[in-house]
């Protein structure tokens, strides 16, 4: 995706790639299928070049361990959390050698980078857990809302969307660059956060909002 610059964004039906064929269309939310790769570049950024056919400057992701679903109905959050201690070393591992491939195949900087070099400070070594301790130095001030409202709900898509001449704004790098969101997340129509998952996630979440309307100083967020 994003090295090389430019890549083809394929999804595969089901079964061994060789075999199964492209699909055009896939269905994440069980809302009806949505187009590929437009469908990609939501989560992954970058910009489809229709004269080649190619998705250009898109990026790997991370893996954040708190947005998964884990076998025998386990999740995991950051410490203090006690969801803490939900995954084994083995699976630690794991997804630390899989964030260091991603954190290492980003080109120049980042934000996907920074992100994951403030999560593991180095370490990805055997059972390495990441941190939500170190935030973005914009967020310094704001570290409470950076940790229950942005990253849980708007930097799954926004970390990747650091393309065009506002890219600095759109990643929300600050609090600054966040804190005049509120008409689009309280407003109507409501159109963040743009993902249904997360849509229902963060409304079904009254401490979320609570802390977003407090954050903004918008009188109404309801």
């Amino acid at each position: 995706m994003r090295s090389p610059p430019s890549s083809h964004a394929c999804v595969y039906g089901g079964g061994d790639p060789a075999t199964a064929g492209k699909l055009k269309f896939a269905d994440l939310d069980g809302l009806g299928p949505k187009s590929v790769p437009h469908l990609c570049i939501v989560c992954h950024g970058g910009r489809y070049d229709a004269p080649s056919n190619n998705v250009a400057e898109a990026r790997f992701r991370e893996f954040d361990l708190q947005s998964f679903k884990y076998p025998g109905g386990r999740s995991w959050d950051y410490a203090p959390s006690p969801l803490n201690g939900n995954l084994s070393a083995d699976e630690l591992t794991a997804f630390a050698t899989l964030n260091k491939l991603v954190r290492d195949i980003q080109l120049g900087s980042s934000a996907i980078k920074e992100l994951i070099d403030n999560w593991y400070q180095g370490n990805f070594g055997p059972g390495a857990i990441p941190s939500q301790n170190v935030v973005p130095a914009g967020w310094n001030l704001d570290s409470g809302v950076y940790k229950n409202v942005f990253g849980k709900s708007c930097r799954t898509c926004h970390v990747a969307r650091d393309g065009g001449v506002a890219g600095a704004s759109i990643t929300f790098s600050s609090s600054s660059n966040f804190i005049g969101t509120f008409p689009l997340v309280c407003g109507s129509p409501k159109r963040m956060p743009n993902a249904y998952i997360t849509y229902k996630n963060f409304w079904n979440d009254t401490q979320r909002v609570i802390d977003y309307k407090n954050f903004t100083g918008t009188p109404s967020c309801q």
